[in-house]
Formats: structure tokens, C-alpha cells, sequence
């Protein structure tokens, strides 16, 4: 088993460490009370000792101590009674004890809470310090800046007065020895500022030090109480020698160590402590200030004074996008099946809380393609096959919020140009101008391949809409199906029909609840099928 410690394990992790030591404090509290009742009922008879058994209890002790100790709390439901000497066992080894422990912890608990408050504060009161030099010196490099260049601007203007010219001469001496007080001020105060880490950092570790050698400590001492419990219990009541055999193993199987062990294993934080802060220079402007900076070689001054670019922070690494349809994307709608019923006034099976039933088709239907083959004499399917536009489309189904650089942004509805279709289910495309990756599950291809054409590449699939704009009216020879229209419903993008009730429609094909039609006026486009009546 890897050896775990508070000191290592648990650092910036006193929540976990708090709720432990409550945990332990509600077992010695529990054993204490425990024992100090069974003490007062040993003369009693058998039913006041099972009543005993089957009260309340707070206890929540697990590992190997809450197991033996479990096993001993149970074994009275079977018990008759104790003897006289057995009680005053409880008392000079439990009960006592148990009282002497809990209080010396509870006053370390308040100890080591009281010496956290201390650190804490005192860490605030460095860090505010830290930060009001660090802003003075920042300010004074850059009153100090400023103060050269208008000097050397007035310096090279013949023009300007010279007794003007010295004035700013003496300004700029004067804030450039200010913002080397400044200077020397702030990197005081870094050095003492990390003087309080250190000594917030020992102390920190300290107090989960004393919580540790603590916890160790009540998990021994109550391992010695309950043994002493045990042994009582084996001299006083020889007809319990039966139970004994499973008690024994229990409490010889406790194991502070380990139950210490599991406790950190389950609850370490992989914290550690917050790296030291860094010297922050000011970065002139000025040449002058600059070779100034690197005037004095060797010093700390000379190495990081105007050194900004040199000292960074860790960026984190940004990683993979994400899977398509992750744990945010909203899981597409599914079509409905038609209200009972038909007419007009119907409520239209797409409705969804009072909304109109074109609004589906901007929130979660799938797009319909040319799949499905239709006859090979319709001349839909002859386009179909076919055409091969210069692009490949796809309809946004869902919104979708660049989250990195590189993403695309786009809402419902949007038709955006796709050019590569990775496996990994993350597609490049143009949107509106721009151009970037987006998930592809988020969008469905305007005019999949069809299956006769299935080994064709992405550029040779032609949208529904671009099929439709090139279909010429059906003949009655190549009619699938008839139907008439049951409910209203509204196109919301440039390949849907919108229909009314009553109307005559010709189906071309049918793909997942939706088909492709044409009305008596020739116009062409997708419909859902459960709006419709299809003629036997």
C-alpha cells in the first residue's frame, strides 16, 4: 500500500480533514455514551439490554474500528445481562477514557483552528501589501517614462525655451529617482512577502501534522478500548464464547494505519502548495531606461527590472475538442405521431407548447435526404444521382457557440459549407465568411448520397433543395404516392413546402417521417408525412 500522509496528501484539503475529526469525535462520543449506559443497566434484566441495543445512534465510524465496533454493539440483541464487576470494566476502560481523549482533542481542534485564522490573515495582510508596492512601482516607471520622452522631444526642437528645457530636465531626474525608490520598496517587500509563505506553508503543514498524529492517536486509543472491552467481556460472561470467535478476528483485524491510509487514499486532494511569487518588472519604452536597466550586470535589478517578456505564466494546454454530441448538446427532436382526428383546426402533431409546427425544423428534426431511392424512372432520383455540386451543405439543427479559437459560431438554421468531414466527428466548414470547426452532429447534410451512390466523395452529394430546384413537374408515371393534406404547416428554410389543408400533394420520396412533394402548382420541397392523408 503507498504510504499517504496528511502533510503531503491533504494540503489545501481542511474540509475533508474537518469532517474526520467530527466523524472521529461522534465515535468517542458514541463509545462513551455507549459505555456509560451499559454500565447503568449491567444489573438490569435482558430486555433493558436489547432496548439499549436498539437506540438511536449518530455513530458513522467505518473501517476496520466501525467494523469491530459494529460487531460489538450487535452481539447484545442475543445477551441476557452483565455482572456487577463487568460494569465497573465499562467504567475505568471505556467510559473514562473515551471522556479524557475527547476533551484533549476537542482542545486541540480549537487550537489548530485558531492557528489556521492566524496564517490566513496574516497572508492577506502580506499579499494586500505585496500588491499596493507592486502598483506604486508600476505607476512611478511609468511617470518616469513619460517624463524622458517629453524631455528628449523638447531637447530636439530648437525652438524650445531653454530655461523650459531644464525644468523638464529636473522633472525627469526626479521621477526616475522615484521609481528607483519604488523599485527597491517592491522587491522589499517580495522578499518578505515570501519569508510569509514560507512560514504560512510550515505552518499549514504543522496543523496537518497535529490533525494526523491526532486521528493516529483515537484510532489506537479506541483500538485499546474496545480490546479492553473484549477481554472484560470474555472473563465476566463465559456462555458469550460462541460470539467471541467472530468479534476477535474483527478487532484483531483493526488497523489504525490502514484505516488511516484508506481515509487519505479516498479523500486527497492532489493539491500542493501555490508556487512563490515572482518579481513583475516594468517594461519601459525608452532606450535610456532600458540600458539602464542592464547597466549594473549581475545585480537582480539588472536581470529582471525590464525583463517582462521573460517571465510568463503557465498557460493551461488546451486540449481535443470535445466529442461530438457531448454531455451539453441538446439530443435531437423526435417526429410525433398525429393527433386524433383531422381538419383544419386540428392541433398540429408538431406543435410543442403552443408553437407553431414549422418551428421543429429549427430545433431538432433531421433533414430529409435522397436515401431512400425512388423509382429509377422518377426524375428525382435520376438528379439525385446524378448532380454534383461544387460544395457540400449542412443545416444547423442545433445552436452552437465557438468555445476555443478555430470554432465556428452558427445558429438553428444556419447553412453552412462544408469542406473536410473528419472521423472524429469534428468538421471543418464557412459560415456567413468565416470559416472553422464545428461539430458535425450539430448539423445535418442538406442532400446525403444516395444509396446507389454510396462510394461517391462528400463534393458529389446534392441537397434536397438544389434537387428540388431542377425537378420538373411528375408525370403520372413516375407518381409514388398521393395525399391530401391534413394540417397546416410552414417552411422555414429554402427546401421545405409549406402546405395547407385540403391541398393535393404527389410524393416523391419518404426519408425518417419526412418526404419530398409536390404540390398542384408545381412548387417542391419537404413536408413532415404525418400531416398528410396518404390515398390507398
Amino acid at each position: 500500500m503507498t504510504e499517504h500522509s496528511y502533510e503531503k496528501d491533504l494540503w489545501d484539503g481542511f474540509d475533508a480533514v474537518f469532517e474526520r475529526y467530527k466523524i472521529g469525535k461522534a465515535t468517542l462520543v458514541d463509545m462513551g455514551k455507549f459505555a456509560s449506559e451499559l454500565q447503568n443497566v449491567e444489573e438490569k434484566s435482558s430486555k433493558s439490554m436489547l432496548a439499549l441495543q436498539q437506540g438511536k445512534t449518530h455513530w458513522t465510524e467505518k473501517g476496520t474500528l466501525g467494523h469491530a465496533w459494529a460487531l460489538i454493539r450487535h452481539q447484545h440483541e442475543s445477551d441476557g445481562g452483565f455482572f456487577q464487576d463487568w460494569a465497573t470494566t465499562l467504567l475505568t476502560s471505556v467510559s473514562r477514557p473515551v471522556e479524557v481523549l475527547r476533551k484533549e482533542h476537542s482542545s486541540l481542534m480549537s487550537k489548530y483552528e485558531s492557528d489556521l485564522g492566524n496564517l490566513d490573515r496574516e497572508m492577506q495582510r502580506s499579499q494586500a501589501a505585496l500588491e499596493k508596492t507592486r502598483s506604486a512601482f508600476h505607476r512611478a516607471g511609468e511617470n518616469a517614462d513619460n517624463a524622458l520622452s517629453s524631455y528628449e522631444r523638447a531637447r530636439n526642437d530648437p525652438n524650445f525655451p531653454p530655461k523650459s528645457l531644464t525644468k523638464l530636465h529636473a522633472q525627469q531626474t526626479k521621477l526616475k529617482k522615484e521609481m528607483e525608490d519604488a523599485d527597491a520598496v517592491y522587491k522589499q517587500q517580495l522578499e518578505e512577502h515570501r519569508q510569509n509563505q514560507m512560514k504560512y506553508e510550515e505552518g499549514v503543514k504543522q496543523v496537518l501534522q497535529g490533525f494526523e498524529k491526532m486521528e493516529v492517536e483515537r484510532l489506537k486509543a479506541c483500538k485499546d478500548m474496545v480490546t479492553a472491552y473484549l477481554q472484560g467481556s470474555e472473563q465476566m460472561v463465559q456462555r458469550r464464547k460462541a460470539t467471541f470467535v467472530k468479534m476477535r478476528q474483527a478487532v484483531e483485524e483493526m488497523n489504525p494505519d490502514a484505516d488511516i491510509q484508506n481515509f487519505i487514499s479516498l479523500c486527497k486532494t492532489g493539491q500542493t502548495p501555490e508556487p512563490y511569487v515572482v518579481y513583475e518588472p516594468y517594461e519601459p519604452a525608452h532606450p535610456e531606461l532600458i540600458a539602464q536597466a542592464s547597466a549594473e550586470p549581475g545585480s537582480p535589478a539588472s536581470k529582471s527590472l525590464f525583463s517582462r517578456k521573460s517571465h510568463q505564466f503557465n498557460a493551461p494546454q488546451t486540449g481535443s475538442p470535445p466529442s461530438p454530441r457531448g454531455s451539453n448538446a441538446p439530443p435531437p427532436a423526435s417526429l410525433p405521431p398525429p393527433s386524433s382526428g383531422g381538419g383544419s383546426t386540428a392541433q398540429s402533431p408538431l406543435s410543442r407548447n403552443g408553437n407553431s409546427a414549422g418551428s421543429l425544423s429549427s430545433s431538432g428534426r433531421s433533414s430529409l435526404t435522397t436515401s431512400a431511392t425512388p423509382p429509377t424512372s422518377s426524375p428525382l432520383a435520376a438528379v439525385a444521382v446524378s448532380a454534383a455540386p461544387a460544395t457540400l451543405q449542412a443545416k444547423a439543427i442545433f445552436d452552437y457557440a465557438a468555445q476555443e479559437p478555430g470554432e465556428l459560431t452558427f445558429p438553428v438554421g444556419a447553412i453552412i459549407n462544408v469542406s473536410i468531414q473528419d472521423p472524429s466527428g469534428w468538421w471543418t466548414g464557412e459560415y456567413q465568411g468565416a470559416t472553422g470547426m464545428f461539430p458535425g452532429n450539430f448539423t445535418q447534410l442538406i442532400g446525403a448520397e444516395p444509396a446507389t451512390a454510396a462510394a461517391a466523395s462528400p463534393a458529389a452529394v446534392t441537397s434536397v433543395a438544389a434537387v428540388a430546384a431542377t425537378t420538373p413537374v411528375v408525370t403520372t408515371e413516375t407518381v409514388l404516392k398521393t395525399a391530401t393534406v391534413q394540417f397546416d404547416f410552414t417552411a422555414t428554410s429554402p427546401d421545405e413546402l409549406t402546405i395547407l389543408p385540403g391541398e393535393r400533394l404527389t410524393i416523391l420520396s419518404e426519408t425518417a417521417g419526412w418526404c419530398m412533394a409536390q404540390n398542384e402548382r408545381g412548387q417542391t420541397g419537404t413536408c413532415p408525412m404525418n400531416y398528410l392523408a396518404v390515398d390507398p
